[in-house]
């Protein structure tokens, strides 16, 4: 269809319902014929959006479509290398790449991990290309990650991008590149493949992998009364494993809790009302060799390093008393 002979709005008068009806009539009706066209289209122009302005009065190639007209979408996903997803009909399982999907298990990171991350993209867009992009870490695999960032940012399926994780002094930054880039109408979500061909990249990434897998993947497992004390346990991934105990009055407060997490334990006895000295009383052992040996003072600190993470990374299902005593003691 022409630009001659696609119907025109009056976008300032009338019903913003009937407007909104139109478009997505329209929307139905063009879908097939046009999409077909503009990615003919899209493909000679090498995803230049300005060059649709005459049809669609679209102002530059930046992932911009969730502040356009239904009837606007169908364009804006034609173009080469971009992933483009209506918000109105978005799905978690939009963030997924099809690698993901089959190859690879996904854990999910808490938004209130203390895991912080940020990607640097190298976008062909002078205006942001090279810059770190803060966000929120969505969940990680043993290949890739998804990350939610501003919608600021310009980005194309294929870029080259490193992905930069960091907690309590410990760095990790890992290359690769995107797998998809899609926009929703808060943040931009990019899927990261990892290179992890560059020599001790794998090992970098490694305590922050296993960590979240500790964490994310337990769940609520058997439970019972012993020695006047209520038992809650949690099972998770490998040896990972959540014990706490609770008294037995009717408010059933925590009392205690042993946590074997990815290479370390944490455990507390008698859990009080003051969280400092809660926090002091921790106590870690090491998982290897059955956890018997004294942990050095760098063992140690390596220690509270991945009970810092996995104890702010327990899944939502847990009750709240369970994640607030964990994080304020880690």
């Amino acid at each position: 269809m022409s630009s001659s002979q696609s119907p025109s709005f009056n976008f300032s008068t009338g019903s913003a319902g009937m407007l909104a009806n139109a478009a997505k009539v329209l929307a139905r009706r063009k879908q097939e014929k046009d999409r077909d066209f503009m990615r003919v289209y899209a493909g000679k122009h090498r995803g230049n959006l300005n060059s649709f302005r005459p049809v669609v009065g679209l102002k530059s190639n930046r992932c911009r479509g969730h502040q356009q007209p239904d009837f606007l979408w169908a364009l804006h996903c034609a173009l080469p290398g971009k992933c483009h997803v209506n918000p109105q009909t978005m799905s978690s399982a939009d963030t997924k790449s099809g690698d993901s999907k089959r190859k690879h298990t996904r854990y999910a990171v808490s938004d209130d991990c203390r895991l912080k991350a940020a990607i640097l993209l190298r976008s062909s867009d002078a205006g942001t290309a090279s810059k770190d992009w803060p966000g929120t870490l969505v969940d990680v695999s043993t290949s890739g990650a998804h990350i939610q960032i501003s919608l600021a940012a310009v980005a194309y399926k294929g870029d080259s991008c490193v992905l930069k994780l960091s907690h309590a002094g410990r760095k990790a930054e890992l290359r690769g590149i995107l797998a998809h880039y899609v926009c929703s109408a808060r943040y931009s979500v990019c899927g990261v493949r990892f290179d992890l061909s560059f020599a001790g990249a794998d090992k970098i990434y490694e305590p922050f992998l296993k960590t979240i897998v500790a964490s994310s993947t337990l769940k609520a497992g058997e439970t019972g009364a012993e020695a006047g004390r209520y038992r809650e346990e949690y099972l998770g991934a490998g040896e990972t494993k959540l014990v706490v105990w609770r008294d037995d009055k009717p408010e059933r407060n925590l009392v205690a809790f042993d946590f074997a997490m990815a290479r370390f334990g944490a455990a507390l006895s008698g859990a009080g009302t003051d969280m400092l000295d809660n926090k002091a009383r921790v106590a870690f052992r090491s998982l290897a060799g059955g956890g018997s040996s004294v942990l050095t003072k760098e063992q140690e600190a390596e220690a509270r390093w991945e009970f810092s993470l996995a104890a702010s990374n327990l899944p939502k299902t847990f009750a709240p008393d369970i994640r607030r005593l964990l994080r304020l003691v880690s």
